[in-house]
C-alpha cells in the first residue's frame, strides 16, 4: 500500500523491520488491488462450472482465503 503511494521499498523495509530487503520484495509483489482483481477473475471463470452446491462451497473457500490474505496485507502495508 505504501509503495503504491510512492514510498521507496527501502523505507517500507525499514518500517517493517526487515533485515533483508528481499523479504520486503516478496510482499511488494502482491497488492490488495491485484488480489481482488484475481479473485474476481477466478470467480467469473468458475461460475457455473460445477453444481450449485460445489460452486457455493468453492466460492466460500476462495473468498475466505482471499479475505485472510487481505487482512494480512493490510497489517503489513
Amino acid at each position: 500500500m505504501a509503495m503504491n503511494q510512492g514510498m521507496p521499498i527501502e523505507s517500507v523495509s525499514s518500517i517493517l523491520g526487515h533485515s533483508n530487503i528481499k523479504t520486503t520484495q516478496i510482499y511488494a509483489k502482491i497488492t490488495l488491488k491485484k488480489l481482488n482483481d484475481d479473485f474476481l477473475r477466478l470467480e467469473q471463470g468458475l461460475n457455473g462450472k460445477f453444481s450449485k452446491s460445489v460452486d457455493k462451497r468453492l466460492h466460500y473457500f476462495i473468498k475466505k482465503r482471499i479475505l485472510s490474505a487481505l487482512h494480512l496485507l493490510t497489517k503489513i502495508c
